[in-house]
């Protein structure tokens, strides 16, 4: 199946917020993303409480407390907030749409997303599978289809309910 038309079929009720910043089939990396167009960012420990990551438009601060998975995504995450030229914090509708942005970007495969679930007990191990944080991986259902969750439903372990 060509990239296109897997995308098509895996995209959202509603748009991203912004295109994905890469070729078609090539998976994104959002380390090697910020490489490449020279963003900077910083990991830190000061952060305020409860914030994984932030932007102010230009850099990306990441929480030094996150894991390589939860750091990927939301270095994902702050990159849409970048692209979406948000610089403040913003409402929960607007942060909504960045997260389903973010899972889009990281896993635009839906058959990728449902082969995982064949493989995974729970929401964390499926996650695990996909290379993303547990969060990403619930939105990620949030933008598929009617019939792809069904599918994702099908495909699941034993002890596992998307």
């Amino acid at each position: 199946m060509s990239p296109s038309s897997t995308a098509a079929r895996s995209a959202p009720a509603t748009s991203t917020l912004v295109p994905v910043p890469c070729a078609g089939d090539v998976r994104f990396d959002p380390w090697e993303h910020v490489r490449a167009a020279g963003i900077i960012v910083s990991v830190r420990d000061d952060l305020p409480n409860g914030f994984w990551g932030a932007t102010d438009g230009q850099h990306i601060w990441l929480n030094a407390r996150l894991g390589q998975l939860e750091a990927r995504c939301t270095l994902t995450h702050e990159l849409v907030h970048l692209y979406a030229g948000h610089s403040t914090r913003q409402p929960k509708a607007v942060e909504d749409q960045v997260r389903l942005t973010a899972a889009l970007w990281l896993l635009p495969d839906v058959e990728e997303v449902l082969e995982a679930a064949r493989w995974a007990r729970s929401w964390a191990e499926w996650a695990q599978e996909c290379s993303v944080d547990e969060p990403t991986i619930r939105w990620r259902m949030r933008a598929m289809s009617a019939p792809e969750r069904k599918a994702a439903r099908a495909a699941a372990r034993v002890g596992f309910s998307a």
